[in-house]
């Protein structure tokens, strides 16, 4: 509890349980916390760098994180594979993308995130369930390849290509709203089967 950690190629490496609460990471040059075939629970972390790197890598691995703020040009907020990961609260400000995950599943309790450059969440092969989302920017707000996702509660503005874009993928959408997207449209839809119950779409191309 109450650390910071600044610097080295990675801030922390968890190949067993390990819990974290208030932790600030710093200037990491690989990942500010990485996790390997083990579970990880924390809370209230802060991951920062002028650098292209990753905030929270996951592969084989539970992990759950409750209160994250993810601040500059990170390369990924959090990438995992083959993993579960849970996010509930998350702010990211500046990261490139800010979730990936390919296969493993994915929970996302409220994220308000803008400035990215690519896809604020990226799912493979994946399910996840998305809700209480604030996207602003990015190239996609959520990118779905051969993957059921659930997209709840969401607000997604802006999106220089697409708002919400699925290929070959189960997407449900309840109590969505699209603004402003590109060239892409709010919603496109390849060899995808949806489910909407309230979508509303505007000032989209």
């Amino acid at each position: 509890k109450h650390l910071s950690i600044q610097g080295g190629a990675v801030g922390v490496l968890a190949t067993a349980p390990l819990s974290l609460a208030q932790v600030k990471f710093s200037g990491h040059r690989v990942a500010a916390l990485q996790v390997f075939d083990a579970g990880v629970e924390a809370r209230a972390l802060e991951v920062a760098s002028r650098l292209d790197t990753v905030g929270v890598d996951a592969i084989n691995a539970s992990v759950t994180v409750s209160g994250v703020k993810l601040d500059g040009p990170l390369s990924f907020g959090v990438r995992s594979a083959d993993s579960t990961v849970r996010l509930s609260k998350v702010t990211s400000v500046g990261p490139s993308s800010v979730v990936q995950v390919q296969r493993g599943s994915l929970e996302v309790e409220g994220l308000d995130a803008s400035g990215g450059m690519r896809t604020a969440i990226s799912l493979s092969s994946a399910r996840g369930v998305l809700s209480n989302l604030d996207v602003t920017g990015f190239e996609y707000a959520v990118l779905g390849v051969k993957s059921t996702v659930d997209v709840r509660h969401a607000k997604l503005r802006g999106a220089r290509f697409c708002g919400a874009s699925f290929l070959g993928s189960k997407p449900t959408f309840d109590d969505v709203f699209i603004e402003r997207a590109g060239s892409g449209g709010g919603v496109q839809l390849l060899d995808s089967d949806s489910e909407v119950k309230t979508l509303t779409v505007s000032n989209s191309l």
